[in-house]
């Protein structure tokens, strides 16, 4: 139900983010929809008609299956996992919907964006030079989505366990939210290992910033670098 922000109903909100306007961006995974909060406090849907089903173009006759992370550029471009099909799309700010990365096929392969294979994509974030990281859930690995649309394995060697050290040696389990500093520095939230992961600038040391948690799933960064987990 869209209107008025305290009379909608939502279904599964997983996911949220701002853009420089203030708007709120929310991935509605039980509704397989985008919805859309105005700084005013109105709802609307912002991509999506509600049929879980895989369909680029117009955004709201566009097709979503399992929405899960996303991030918006700085021109208002909103990327979307959409862990079900196995692919990232992107919603321009002309609401035009289409497939950013991903053939569609569960799997784990590199290579031009629109090849490559990922298996449940999950939480997303963006460096400042807009290259996009993929939290890849089934695969137990942190992709990477340069802005020239290359995809490779950024951390992570495939194998689901809890080990630190050289990036490509590092294993995860069922990686989820994820957010970068300033610094390029990458936090990821992961509920199987309930641990808060770094992967330094540049993909080069993996390390255990927090641990003991339940079940972290989301997570955000304020300016000073605070972080803040969905537990």
């Amino acid at each position: 139900l869209n209107g008025s922000a305290p009379n909608a109903e939502l279904n599964l909100p997983i996911d949220v983010v701002l853009d420089q306007s203030d708007n709120l961006y929310v991935a509605e995974l039980g509704n397989n929809i985008i919805r859309k909060i105005t700084p005013g406090g109105v709802v609307s849907t912002y991509a999506g008609d509600g049929t879980a089903g895989y369909k680029d173009g117009a955004a709201l006759s566009a097709e979503f299956n399992g929405p899960e992370g996303m991030v918006i550029d700085e021109t208002g471009n909103l990327f979307v996992s959409d862990s079900q099909n196995n692919v990232i799309r992107e919603i321009t700010p002309l609401g035009v919907v289409s497939t950013y990365a991903g053939n569609g096929t569960q799997g784990l392969k590199n290579g031009s964006a629109l090849s490559a294979e990922f298996a449940g994509p999950n939480g997303l974030a963006m460096d400042k030079s807009r290259n996009i990281y993929v939290a890849d859930f089934f695969n137990n690995v942190i992709r990477e989505i340069t802005s020239a649309g290359v995809v490779s394995t950024y951390a992570g060697n495939g194998t689901p366990g809890l080990q630190n050290g050289s990036a490509l040696s590092a294993e995860f389990h069922i990686p989820s939210g994820m957010v970068i500093d300033g610094q390029g520095n990458l936090y990821v939230a992961e509920a199987s290992n309930k641990t808060i992961r770094k992967i330094t600038s540049g993909g080069g040391v993996v390390s255990t910033y927090a641990s003991n948690f339940t079940s972290p799933v989301r997570i955000a960064i304020d300016i000073p670098g605070n972080l803040y987990v969905s537990d």
